[in-house]
């Protein structure tokens, strides 16, 4: 990441990042664009999205939070079926981070910008496991290469998640 910065955006960055996006909307593959442009104005207004920029041009964002339930199943969850959903994949108890959407300029596909955004919240929240909802001809192969799986179908697009993995010296699963 040469010139590259993430960030939180700054308020005076909302038109820049929604043209960033537009030029997204274009391309189906620009990873995952799950967002409309309402909603990403408004949580840009609030600071809220994670943006990468070079040389004052934002190429991606991303925007993350720990209200998966609200996200995922707005209708509500029982007990049951949230017992069910965290039984089908290895998971005790850690925290869990939905992606909620994840997008990059198309102009900068393979050249690994998109693998940099990702790896930033993999790495503020490695003691998470990660839900993401992906719809056909979202970037998949993006996402699986980078230890994301399917778990489950929803009346919203494929649910996929990536489970906390333990790091280091303690990552044997004897401990």
């Amino acid at each position: 990441m040469d010139n590259d910065k993430i960030a939180k955006n700054r308020i005076d960055e909302v038109e820049p990042l929604l043209k960033c996006y537009r030029r997204c909307l274009d391309d189906a593959t620009s990873l995952s664009s799950r967002v409309s442009e309402a909603r990403l104005k408004e949580l840009a207004k609030d600071s809220s999205v994670t943006i990468l920029k070079a040389n004052k041009r934002i190429l991606g964002a991303f925007f993350s939070t720990s209200l998966w339930k609200e996200r995922l199943y707005p209708d509500g969850l029982s007990y049951r079926e949230e017992d069910d959903l965290l039984s089908s994949f290895p998971h005790v108890g850690e925290r869990i981070i939905y992606l909620d959407f994840l997008f990059l300029d198309p102009s900068f596909k393979g050249k690994g910008k998109g693998k940099d955004l990702l790896l930033t919240l993999l790495h503020r929240y490695e003691d998470s496991s990660f839900f993401l909802l992906l719809k056909e001809g979202d970037n998949i192969p993006f996402f699986a290469k980078n230890g994301f799986y399917p778990i489950r179908e929803t009346k919203h697009g494929t649910l996929f998640v990536r489970p906390y993995q333990k790091q280091g010296i303690c990552s044997d699963p004897r401990f």
